[in-house]
């Protein structure tokens, strides 16, 4: 058995064993839309295919970062929506013949003529969004809700809210996927501001007193501070 996420079949399997399952219930059975980022495409496919055996007329939508929409045929750039977009195409997604023919694209060969943003396999539309937006709506989500997510998380939110805009979507069960917390990606432009703001706002060379379980920390004239 491969342990590689990117081949192995337990991947998307425990999709269809687990997520599917816990969304059709939680939604009651009402869900219109599927939306996920393409990292593996385990996720996004495991899941999709099991809500579509559910319900036939529900729509996959899958969503890599704007600088690198590989499946489409775009080329690979650098991009910030960390947990997605790694340049390669999902074989769970695609299968494995159209995922190898699209590798080996990206060594020097021209894009197979089919990838294009057609519906294919699992997927009933490709979506993006770019690193800033994947930032800005990331940030509107700790503001507005208090959630802390993650920059995928972001660029799930940003394509969702853009879906549910429609006039079509009105009335509609849109569930999107919010893969990992904030906190791991402390280093991330996402934290840009708050680091800057936390930096301005301390006293620099703050004296800590780690071993003081009630004070926060000491002055530097000596006086506590609560």
């Amino acid at each position: 058995m491969s342990v590689d996420q990117f081949m192995n079949d337990d991947n998307p399997g425990s999709h269809i064993a687990t997520t599917g399952p816990e969304i059709w219930e939680q939604t009651g059975g009402n869900v219109d839309y599927f939306v996920a980022g393409i990292g593996t495409g385990g996720t996004l496919s495991g899941t999709g295919n099991f809500l579509q055996a559910q319900n036939p007329d529900l729509k996959v939508v899958a969503f890599e970062p704007a600088e690198a929409r590989t499946h489409i045929g775009r080329a690979f750039g650098k991009h910030g929506v960390l947990g997605i977009g790694a340049g390669i195409h999902s074989k769970f997604i695609e299968g494995y013949d159209q995922w190898r023919k699209c590798l080996e694209s990206t060594t020097g060969g021209s894009v197979p003529a089919n990838v294009t943003d057609e519906p294919r396999g699992v997927v009933s539309e490709w979506a993006c969004a770019s690193t800033e937006d994947c930032v800005a709506w990331a940030i509107k989500a700790a503001q507005a809700e208090g959630m802390m997510i993650g920059p995928s998380a972001g660029a799930s939110l940003k394509v969702a809210v853009d879906l549910a805009s429609r006039p079509e979507a009105a009335g509609k069960t849109i569930v999107a996927i919010f893969p990992s917390h904030g906190i791991r990606y402390m280093t991330h432009p996402l934290w840009a501001a708050t680091k800057k703001e936390a930096a301005e706002a301390l006293p620099e060379g703050l004296p800590l007193d780690f071993g003081a379980p009630i004070l926060q920390y000491t002055s530097p004239d000596g006086a506590p501070k609560m």
